[in-house]
């Protein structure tokens, strides 16, 4: 953190944005484990962590198909390609 921080101080902003950088990096390393994501950036922390693991787990794969889908069509054909059959 010395090496990015002005003067070659640490202040709390520098280290309250190197704890964020980390915990984003560590939910991307293990999504188990992770807060949410897209989940937590949608409905906020505080609404993220109120969901069960597995409710957050399912709308944070859903989000991540929205988000890369270029229509809502799309979108659908891929989250209920089975169900369509």
């Amino acid at each position: 953190m010395v090496t990015f921080a002005g003067k070659g101080r640490i202040t709390l902003p520098i280290v309250e944005e190197e704890i964020e950088r980390l915990r984003e990096h560590w939910r991307r390393l293990d999504p188990a484990r992770s807060t949410g994501g897209l989940v937590e950036e949608s409905l906020g922390p505080q609404t993220a962590n109120e969901l069960d693991l597995f409710d957050r787990v399912q709308l944070e794969a859903v989000l991540d198909v929205c988000r890369r889908s270029v229509s809502l069509s799309a979108a659908g054909r891929e989250l209920f390609a089975c169900s369509r059959l």
